[in-house]
């Protein structure tokens, strides 16, 4: 049977302020407590829970007698821990310890010293937009406002539940939009067939006016609904300026960065990728410096999410700049060894686009052997319905790295699989409809040298002309084929081209 690891798993979800806050906590509790941290010591040191070798560590003690009590209580204890840690730590918790403390204070009728606590716990609700928090300090303030006889702060208090109640209907309202719009983007991608739908979405009244969006949370909703529809358009230059406009909403609200550090980092990531997509380098090193310095808020599992965004955006920089050597060696030292760690907490699209700007670091290097390797990653550990444009991307790029290990028995196969791949995705456009025929064309005969260089001149004026027509595609974005083919017309190698290109800009 396998065994309770719920108590291990808490234990090992902690930060390190957090287990010493915790040994502290339970050292002031008295000598019986020392117990339980000598248990939490233990089971802090196992990589594995193993129950056995915990029982046969303490064996002789008293609290091994009901074993299944003593972790309970060890469980509770650590979360009784917590929430008086997270009272100076997270803005819910000290809003609720207030209220606690105001309730408590209304019980023993002292009215005016509980009015004063509400009105500290209203001025941060305020602060930070905790509009449910704000009803329920609406509702005591109203009781104690009664007790006290100051009958004429009735009125302003019915209009400020007005009030929220608006704004909680508009933000509710706004999120949902924001909801569809990206799952329909996240399943159709950029060119599915529900482009109706998704320009009914945006004839919604609320989406009109951003003047009339009453809050901080409203207005990231309200830009988030505009930056999904002009993905699912391809406008690269609106998806830039709002995603712009959405991180400099962030900084100038500085304390809505600390309480909601989670959705800060998404739209850090969504600026610094539309800085990859222009290829704007000066903007790019600028936001990736501000995502390095939003690691002083960073706390908890939103570390995984910030290790991915961190590395993943410093590969791609390199990767864009021709620095392929630069990014290997961030790779090995910074990422590999906890990729495998972080992998278990990350997303699948999150593993994705890591794992694919790892093989792209491995293909600029010139090692395709190891690109395949983590592309097979993908393959095999990427299970859920992804963008299927960046799965047709990652389909042709599984092609090239094939091409480039000389895998060309394979080739035939996985050109006619990923031919029906992009047929069933809807995803065969132009460019993706030329590699497979040049691929296809490759395969025919042998060349020598003289006619394989007039294929690949031949083929890179078409991608050209492709490209002056559709610059937004996700192969341009994600790969620079250009640079490649210049790479086999010159006989130079990749990197060397794809970095002289970006000094001479």
């Amino acid at each position: 049977m396998k065994q309770d690891d719920s108590l291990f798993t808490l234990i090992k979800s902690l930060t390190k302020t957090e287990k010493r806050y915790f040994k502290c906590f339970a050292l002031t509790h008295g000598k019986s407590e020392s117990n339980y941290v000598l248990l939490f010591n233990a089971i802090e040191k196992q990589d594995i829970y193993d129950e056995t070798l915990i029982k046969k560590k303490f064996a002789g003690k008293i609290f091994l007698k009901q074993f299944s009590v003593t972790k309970n209580y060890l469980y509770s204890l650590i979360l009784k821990s917590m929430e008086l840690y997270r009272q100076t730590n997270s803005i819910d918790a000290q809003v609720r310890s207030l209220l606690n403390r105001s309730d408590f204070l209304y019980e023993k009728a002292m009215y005016k010293e509980c009015d004063h606590i509400i009105e500290k716990a209203h001025g941060i609700a305020k602060k930070h937009e905790l509009r449910n928090s704000i009803l329920e300090i609406l509702r005591l303030k109203r009781r104690v406002v009664w007790k006290m006889l100051e009958l004429k702060k009735i009125k302003s208090i019915e209009q400020e539940e007005s009030e929220v109640l608006d704004t909680i209907k508009q933000n509710k309202l706004l999120g949902d939009l924001s909801g569809k719009i990206a799952v329909n983007y996240f399943t159709e991608g950029k060119k599915g067939n529900k482009n109706d739908i998704m320009k009914g979405y945006l004839d919604d009244p609320l989406l009109h006016d951003e003047k009339k969006i009453k809050t901080f949370t409203g207005k990231v909703h309200f830009l988030q609904c505009h930056i999904f529809y002009n993905m699912f358009t391809e406008n690269m230059e609106k998806i830039s300026e709002l995603s712009r406009k959405m991180a400099l909403h962030y900084r100038e609200n500085p304390f809505m960065i600390q309480y909601d550090t989670y959705s800060y980092l998404v739209v850090l990531n969504n600026v610094i990728s539309s800085c990859l997509w222009q290829k704007n380098i000066k903007d790019l090193k600028f936001w990736i410096e501000q995502l390095q310095q939003a690691e002083k808020f960073v706390r908890n599992k939103t570390g995984e999410i910030y290790f991915w965004q961190l590395n993943y955006h410093i590969l791609n920089y390199h990767n864009l700049i021709g620095e392929f050597e630069l990014s290997l060696n961030y790779f090995e030292q910074k990422v590999l060894g906890k990729a495998e760690v972080y992998a278990q907490d990350l997303n699948q699209k999150d593993l994705f686009v890591l794992y694919n700007s790892i093989a792209n670091t491995y293909f600029g290097t010139g090692d395709f052997h190891k690109a395949l390797s983590w592309l097979n990653k993908i393959n095999n550990q990427i299970t859920m319905q992804l963008e299927p444009d960046l799965r047709s991307f990652q389909k042709i790029f599984y092609l090239l790295v094939h091409f480039e290990l000389k895998h060309f028995d394979l080739m035939p196969y996985l050109i006619k699989s990923t031919y029906r791949f992009l047929l069933k995705m809807e995803r065969l456009n132009s460019f993706q409809n030329a590699f497979l025929g040049f691929l296809r064309e490759f395969l025919k005969e042998t060349f020598d040298r003289k006619q394989l260089r007039d294929l690949f001149i031949v083929f890179k004026k078409e991608v050209e002309d492709i490209f002056k027509k559709d610059s937004g595609d996700q192969v341009f974005t994600q790969f620079d084929f250009i640079s490649w083919l210049e790479s086999k017309i010159e006989n130079r190698v990749f990197a060397q081209i794809v970095k002289e290109k970006f000094e001479s800009k």
